[in-house]
């Protein structure tokens, strides 16, 4: 993992992939970036994009899972 230290209004940027991140704010142990990219590049925070993948592997597997014959869905 590269670490790079900024400041507020300090960019990051990767030109090839015409991405760059920006210091907005930082406050206490809260740091703000904004981040400029093309429409067609998803941007999501971690914690978001665990959730979503959890909640669809759960979603798979309860479509997964046969009933078996006599089996009661209560």
């Amino acid at each position: 993992m590269l670490v790079l230290s900024r400041r507020p209004c300090e960019n990051i940027v990767f030109p090839e992939l015409n991405i760059s991140l920006t210091v907005v704010s930082v406050s206490g142990q809260v740091v703000r970036i904004g981040i400029e990219a093309p429409p067609y590049v998803s941007v999501f925070r971690e914690e978001v994009l665990l959730r979503t993948n959890h909640e669809h592997s759960l979603g798979n597997r309860r479509k997964a899972i046969p009933l078996s014959k006599g089996a009661s869905t209560t």
